[in-house]
């Protein structure tokens, strides 16, 4: 797992300039590093071959790259702004996704796609990260 050098000296930094601050920046740039893994997952999902249209749940029709059009980034922030989460999968409607086609079923081979998006972009996501935080400080150490 690839590790950010200075992450200590970056969180007090963030820490300092308050919760609302930190937070937003925090957010835009768990966001902003996750877009590779993102784009990355949609250009590898599985997208079946026949054009046999079915319905989720909710009664939409699923047309073949219903899953690849359907995988989002959604991200949780803590309480007190200082711990966010990055969560990229495949919609309610497209659980499926993540079910059945990323880890398979006992009648169909499993067909990674979100797992190998992350790992190949995993030293990416980092850097992206650690650029953007320090990028919003400097920003922000400017207008102080």
């Amino acid at each position: 797992m690839a590790k950010i050098k200075g992450l200590s000296a970056l969180s007090r930094q963030l820490r300092a300039m308050g919760p609302a601050v930190g937070g937003k920046t925090l957010r835009t740039a768990a966001m902003t590093a996750t877009l590779p893994v993102l784009r990355q997952a949609e250009a590898t999902a599985p997208v079946r071959d026949t054009p046999l249209i079915q319905k989720t749940y909710k009664g939409n029709p699923k047309y073949p790259g219903y899953l690849s059009r359907n995988i989002i980034r959604k991200s949780l922030i803590s309480r007190d702004k200082s711990f966010v989460r990055v969560m990229v999968g495949p919609t309610a409607e497209a659980f499926y996704g993540s079910a059945f086609v990323e880890l398979g079923s006992s009648k169909m081979a499993a067909q990674p796609f979100l797992a190998p998006a992350l790992k190949n972009n995993q030293d990416v996501v980092v850097d992206r990260l650690s650029k953007s935080i320090k990028r919003a400080i400097k920003k922000a150490a400017k207008t102080k």
